[in-house]
């Protein structure tokens, strides 16, 4: 039933597109993906966003002369004629029915696939300049292609998928993981999280593609918001410099409920191989980092992923309760978190979250793994620092915590 209902949605949706008698110049590009506009916006994009990025390392063009929108599953063309909305209106009735009869008979590919087939249709027919140059399609959960794609490269779109996160995850066994299962050699380019992925990636590309070598992808910020402010606000002092008391930024990974849980992955494994539960290892992974920063007089800060109604509770409360009682300070999920740890003293991540994998940064970084679970052979490590326990984390802060601090 739910099934039916999405796919005649999908099907009425070509009259939701934009009516327009003429077009302007083609886009230089599309990110597809719900981003802030001011991530694309020339007069507001920072520096630790994604138009500022793809302007100076894909396009090598200033922002400002870009054409860039972000946009849904809807709106992947930039305008359509009435007579074409009614003429690929009347085909997408008819396959909806005709694909309904196939699901009675058992038969439910068809009507699964049938919103890509609408797609395929409108992108074959509709005015080329009604297609973007650029398709950018974010690597999240899954690398499947949408079909519609090889039908707008063949009208001369370049497809490009890029990697918003590192997608590293904290195997048992040390060794890196093909979780895609292949799906990856479907895509003309990749962009890869940082270029020390990328010969990783070339070992998981099967086929001919094109693999840019890039520093870190920047995705979404909050240029507006100060760092200054936030501490203030906390201390209730009016300071004008975050490292008027030094911090440690701390970088981990939500955890999601198990109920809620979609797909496969290497979290589960070392989840479920802790000689602990999963909330006392939160519990564990923060209160060591309060220690050590503690014995510097150091205070914490934190920014969290994306909190929604799949967290865990247990985690949510742990970090705010740790916040109530002024031990942290936490902040905003959509603040960059390169921003911060270009901020921070020095940076203490969970294995193994995008922040690790950050060279660029202006800090020093370590990933940790309070409960001594992997190794120091793991191959997702690269050139990075592992600590292990409570003792090496405390030796290794006391050697990289800086005295002073240049901004």
């Amino acid at each position: 039933y739910i099934l039916v209902v999405m796919r005649f949605s999908s099907t009425l949706s070509i009259l939701s597109l934009p009516s327009s008698p003429g077009l302007n110049k083609k886009t230089d590009g599309f990110i597809y993906q719900k981003l802030p506009p001011r991530s694309l916006d020339a007069k507001t994009s920072g520096d630790y966003e994604m138009g500022t990025w793809l302007a100076k390392n894909y396009f090598h063009k200033p922002l400002h002369i870009l054409k860039l929108n972000s946009i849904n599953t809807s709106s992947f063309v930039s305008a359509c004629c009435l007579s074409l909305k009614i003429k690929i209106l009347t085909q997408s009735i008819f396959m909806f029915a005709l694909y309904l009869l196939y699901l009675l008979s058992g038969k439910w590919e068809r009507l699964y696939l049938l919103d890509d087939r609408i797609k395929c249709k409108l992108v074959r027919q509709c005015c080329i300049d009604a297609l973007s140059n650029h398709y950018f399609f974010c690597f999240q959960g899954t690398p499947y292609r949408p079909l519609w794609t090889w039908d707008a490269e063949k009208r001369g779109s370049k497809i490009i998928q890029y990697f918003n996160s590192s997608s590293a995850e904290p195997a048992l066994d040390g060794k890196i993981h093909d979780n895609t299962l292949n799906h990856l050699s479907c895509w003309p380019e990749i962009i890869p999280f940082n270029k020390t992925f990328l010969p990783q990636l070339k070992k998981q590309v099967k086929y001919e593609t094109l693999l840019h070598s890039t520093p870190t992808i920047r995705i979404n910020d909050w240029p507006d918001f100060s760092l200054n402010t936030a501490v203030n606000t906390q201390l209730k002092t009016n300071n004008n410099n975050l490292d008027n008391k030094q911090w440690i930024g701390l970088f981990d990974i939500a955890p999601i409920k198990s109920s809620r849980h979609i797909g496969f992955s290497k979290y589960n494994d070392y989840f479920n191989s802790l000689p602990i539960s999963v909330s006392e290892y939160f519990e564990q992974f923060y209160q060591d980092c309060l220690d050590v920063a503690e014995k510097l007089n150091a205070r914490v800060v934190v920014k969290p992923k994306t909190l929604t109604s799949r967290t865990c509770t247990f985690y949510i409360d742990l970090i705010n309760r740790l916040e109530m009682e002024g031990k942290l300070l936490i902040l905003p999920s959509d603040l960059s978190p390169y921003r911060v740890m270009d901020k921070c003293a020095l940076n203490i991540v969970q294995p193994f979250t995008s922040p690790g994998y950050y060279t660029e940064c202006k800090r020093k970084v370590c990933f940790y793994d309070p409960v001594s679970v992997l190794t120091k052979q793991n191959d997702y490590l690269f050139e990075n620092i592992l600590c292990l326990g409570k003792f090496e984390l405390d030796n290794w802060v006391k050697m990289s915590f800086p005295k002073r601090i240049e901004v």
